[in-house]
């Protein structure tokens, strides 16, 4: 396989935010219990598992969770998305991994988990 032929990147959007900016273009909802986080997370992992076979991923390639808010989910909720990558082959060896977050939702402990 030619490097071009293999994904770059990927990108996560996490639709939620405690309130939605004036300047966001993107779709985010604020305000959203734990309950709608929940089903969202689980709709993303099956939409990962999906892919007929394993995803053809470049060596060091990026994966950026965007929003809304990503620091919204929980750590559990992110490792269970980042295993459901691991799985289709995405997360074997990313070059780096970013993360939107608002200083309000996250804290040392958060950081440290990450």
């Amino acid at each position: 396989m030619h490097p071009w032929e293999a994904y770059q990147g990927i990108y996560l959007h996490i639709p939620f935010c405690q309130h939605k900016c004036s300047y966001c273009d993107f779709i985010s909802y604020q305000g959203q219990d734990e309950v709608a986080r929940t089903r969202y997370v689980k709709a993303l992992i099956k939409e990962i598992r999906s892919c007929e076979a394993p995803l053809p991923v470049s060596r060091g390639a990026t994966i950026y969770v965007g929003g809304g808010t990503p620091s919204l989910l929980s750590l559990e909720e992110l490792a269970a998305i980042f295993s459901a990558l691991k799985e289709k082959g995405y997360f074997n060896a990313p070059r780096e991994v970013t993360l939107e977050a608002n200083p309000g939702t996250v804290d040392e402990a958060y950081l440290r988990g990450l």
